[in-house]
């Protein structure tokens, strides 16, 4: 397969309202890249990939995704990875840098029977994905906050309109058994706070006891939480498992392709009266 250099290459994308090249560079960006907030450095497989997931040029752009170039790698991964990946995606994580998350191209056989899609740097405690538009939500708990799993689902939930956190895993809100400082920037007293995993979850007890782990841990702050259930057909978009919510249906239609239904349980008894 060729693999084309993509340090050098750049996609053009539409131009925000009121931003030029004396923008401000969008958190994480390398210094290469800090000359025009209207030109990304993507790989077209990875452009693709966020097309797929539904995201706008705006959003890209706000979010900060970029392709580093092949040299920048070895800085990036872990020398395990290094020479096995194409290229990779960088995710920058706002209000948590230098964290990030990056997407392998392609993914990586751990040798173990599993696949290495997603990768942070070594030893590093994991972070809330909070895109930029779910700000104004943090602090007023009369807003309700969706939670889910995948940077790219939570962008697009924002781009709908749905305030939404993002997760990099379904155990990514604790670190050597204790919850992250990230969930103390949040008011959750008395927030309306919906939970949205992925459809495979509710056939899998080990990613249903996370799910229900991280209900339990935000009813004790306060949140009235609720978990959604989507029916498996939304598990072919990926982007639409972000978030569901039965006040919004012309939004939920977008992000879910059509889907309407989804079933309603309480965070802390597990279908079938299981303990979480």
């Amino acid at each position: 397969m060729a693999v084309r250099r993509v340090g050098a290459e750049a996609v053009p994308l539409r131009a925000l309202p009121g931003e030029g090249p004396t923008s401000r560079p969008p958190p994480g960006c390398p210094r290469s890249r800090r000359a025009t907030m209207t030109t990304l450095n993507l790989h077209p497989e990875a452009l693709a990939d966020l097309r797929r997931s539904g995201l706008s040029d705006a959003t890209i752009i706000e979010a900060g995704l970029y392709t580093p170039a092949p040299g920048d790698l070895p800085r990036l991964l872990g020398p395990r990875l290094v020479h096995r990946v194409a290229h990779v995606l960088v995710m920058p994580y706002r209000g948590a840098e230098p964290f990030y998350r990056a997407k392998l191209f392609p993914p990586v056989p751990d040798g173990a029977g599993h696949t290495i899609r997603y990768y942070q740097p070594a030893g590093s405690a994991p972070r809330l994905y909070l895109p930029a538009p779910v700000d104004g939500a943090l602090t007023d708990p009369s807003i309700a906050l969706y939670l889910t799993e995948g940077e790219k689902k939570a962008l697009k939930a924002n781009q709908e309109g749905l305030p939404c956190i993002g997760l990099g895993g379904l155990w990514n809100w604790r670190h050597e058994g204790r919850p992250i400082g990230d969930l103390d920037r949040i008011d959750w007293y008395g927030r309306a706070t919906i939970v949205v995993p992925d459809s495979d979850v509710w056939t899998r007890s080990d990613l249903l006891q996370p799910v229900y782990a991280l209900g339990k841990e935000l009813e004790t702050r306060g949140a009235a939480v609720t978990v959604l259930k989507l029916p498996a057909g939304a598990q072919r978009a990926r982007s639409a498992s972000a978030t569901t919510s039965a006040p919004t249906p012309p939004r939920i239609s977008r992000l879910c392709l059509g889907s309407r239904s989804s079933t309603r349980c309480s965070a802390g008894r597990p279908p079938g009266g299981r303990s979480g």
